[in-house]
């Protein structure tokens, strides 16, 4: 009788053992990057697009960023979805921001998330420059691949010269 309640002590040790180390496994960090296109030039009178891009390790289920840049150098025209989502975007323009929510499926690991038009502000002096600079604090991204998780997303910011 003993070693038969030894014994069931025994399995239940050992199953709430493994249910522990099971349950503290955590899931392995996803990482990626989002890069806007490093160095810009656009002339008055022209207009240039910009791509912003990821590449990462896991397929992204959607994307927040905000991009912030000198509205007295450039002037953003359009914000449109690169061909990396299958998901409409409505991006709010702001003076000197721009703001993006996506979600949807991705294409693959790597893409272009977002395609941005601008041309010189009005008034702009010709080789004044501007950063297009991510906000860390407004940039992030998600995955689905059976468990919902977040992407440690690096930044890569770019500059524009008029």
């Amino acid at each position: 009788m003993n070693s038969q309640i030894i014994r069931i002590g025994l399995i239940v040790i050992t199953i709430l053992a493994v249910s522990v180390v099971v349950a503290t496994n955590p899931v392995a960090a996803q990482s990626g990057e989002l890069t806007v296109d490093k160095s810009v030039s656009v002339s008055q009178g022209e207009e240039q697009t910009i791509a912003v891009t990821y590449d990462g390790d896991v397929e992204p289920a959607g994307f927040e960023y905000e991009l912030t840049y000198d509205p007295n150098i450039i002037t953003v025209t359009n914000h449109q979805n690169g061909d990396y989502f299958d998901a409409d975007i409505s991006p709010t323009i702001n003076d000197g921001s721009i703001n993006y929510f996506s979600t949807g499926s991705a294409d693959g690991t790597s893409g272009t998330v977002s395609l941005i038009t601008i041309t010189p502000a009005r008034g702009a002096n010709v080789g004044a420059t501007t950063a297009l600079s991510f906000n860390d604090d407004g940039t992030s991204g998600s995955y689905d691949d059976g468990q919902v998780g977040s992407i440690a997303l690096a930044t890569t910011d770019g500059t524009v010269q008029v």
